[in-house]
């Protein structure tokens, strides 16, 4: 369990329980991983943990798990931020390009010029009510 302050997307809290493992020694190397807490998910995050989990120094398996942190909270955040400009009655920017920011390039839907900016063109915007957000083919039909 880790917990990022979306503010400044800083870990302040982190939980690494083990329930099932391959070796009786295997949860031993948990508490190593409260030295997560601080450090922020943006640029520089897989950096940092390789540098303090990686190899004999952690568990390949809570790095991994870790390493995958990133990419989910700015997704995440990227759909909160557009939740808060809705509430606030805020539009968008018009370049859905702008929109992207930090998604751009994260994921197959991200792609520049890909489904996700498709999606975007046609009008459909993050954090909206319909979830899972419905495919590019059945925006275009009902746009």
């Amino acid at each position: 369990l880790l917990r990022v302050r979306i503010a400044d997307l800083t870990i302040v809290a982190e939980d690494a329980r083990m329930h099932a493992f391959p070796h009786d020694e295997c949860p031993f190397i948990a508490p190593k991983f409260a030295s997560i807490a601080g450090l922020s998910v943006s640029r520089g995050f897989t950096r940092a943990l390789r540098e303090l989990f990686a190899g004999v120094s952690g568990c390949q398996h809570l790095h991994e798990l870790a390493r995958v942190t990133g990419p989910a909270v700015f997704q995440a955040n990227a759909a909160l931020r557009a939740r808060q400009r809705d509430a606030a009655g805020q539009d968008l920017p018009a370049d859905p390009s702008a929109v992207m920011g930090t998604l751009r390039g994260s994921c197959h839907l991200w792609a520049p010029g890909g489904v996700g900016q498709q999606k975007l063109e046609l009008g459909w915007r993050p954090g909206g009510a319909q979830y899972p957000v419905p495919t590019l083919e059945r925006l275009r039909e009902s746009g």
